[in-house]
């Protein structure tokens, strides 16, 4: 974050300090003012870092699987199921077996199929 936006930040918690102190509409229209600047600064600031680390990407792959592994949001973990007789699984190996197991009784086989007629229904 550069010092130009930092000190933006300081300037718009002033103004939000003034509006709590003394409640007016030229209060809250100064401190909105400041508000959509500093997100403007805030969001060019943070453009410009995400510039500067892919430029530095070139020509050093591992530099790039970091970053990426570091940004992925989903966690590549399974975590404990609890199974029928109330123990949890301990391995990924055993959650995929009792996923297995459940799917199994859910999904419907193409032989299972029966067409839903009103007599079935009562």
């Amino acid at each position: 974050m550069s010092s130009e936006t930092r000190h933006q930040l300081k300037m718009r918690n002033q103004a939000w300090k003034k509006y709590e102190m003394y409640r007016s509409i030229g209060n809250y229209t100064a401190y909105k003012k400041i508000w959509n600047k500093v997100n403007r600064t805030v969001r060019t600031d943070q453009r410009n870092f995400r510039k500067n680390i892919i430029n530095s990407f070139k020509d050093k792959p591992k530099r790039f699987y970091s970053y990426m592994r570091q940004t992925q949001t989903v966690k590549v973990q399974v975590a404990q199921l609890e199974r029928e007789d109330g123990s949890t699984t301990e391995s990924d190996k055993e959650a995929a077996d009792e996923l297995c197991k459940f799917f199994k009784t859910v999904c419907i086989h193409k032989g299972q199929w029966t067409k839903i007629t009103r007599d079935n229904e009562m």
